[in-house]
């Protein structure tokens, strides 16, 4: 049976914890904002979401060799997860974004 690393532990503990108050935070505040505008700021939220993930995955591997995208010893493999998993928040930003650019756009006229 394999040891446990505690440190390993914390650390999937505490990014849980984190990202689940931060979708818990967001959608709390977004519960008051309907239409197309609420829709956009969940999508653009979700964007900051993943793109936090990232983020904290970028620092715990370099300081702690912990990482939750980059799952496999074969390093094209952890490259291309890697870079999929930032083009996917992204691509939710930019929708986000394009939402909201479309809405403006329509008041104009």
């Amino acid at each position: 049976m394999e040891e446990v690393n505690i440190v390993e532990l914390i650390m999937y503990f505490a990014t849980a914890l984190i990202i689940g108050g931060v979708v818990y935070s967001l959608y709390i505040s977004m519960a008051g904002i309907g239409g197309v505008i609420g829709r956009a700021l969940k999508i653009i939220g979700v964007g900051i979401i993943l793109l936090s993930l990232y983020a904290l995955d970028s620092v715990f591997n370099n300081l702690i060799d912990f990482s939750f995208i980059r799952m496999t010893d074969n390093v094209l493999a952890n490259n291309i997860l890697d870079h999929a998993f930032l083009q996917i928040s992204l691509l939710f930003l930019a929708w986000g974004l394009i939402t909201l650019t479309r809405m403006v756009k329509s008041f104009k006229k």
